[in-house]
């Protein structure tokens, strides 16, 4: 998905939900069993600017992460 699909997909949402928080949901930590409330697991996320590597450290290409 291209930054200006996700753009679209998210102005669909806001006119339709309103301006509601983006999050992701730490599922590694859900899975550990550590005892965290479910609400505490869904966290605050930004973009970034980041670089994929193939298996030898060769850049394939930038991508947004959240």
């Amino acid at each position: 998905m291209k930054i200006s699909e996700v753009i679209k997909e998210l102005e669909k949402i806001l006119a339709t939900e309103g301006d509601l928080r983006v999050t992701v949901y730490d599922e590694y930590t859900a899975a550990e069993g550590w005892d965290y409330k479910n609400e505490d697991l869904w966290l605050d996320t930004s973009p970034c600017v980041a670089t994929v590597y193939d298996d030898n450290d060769k850049a394939i290409e930038k991508v947004v992460q959240f």
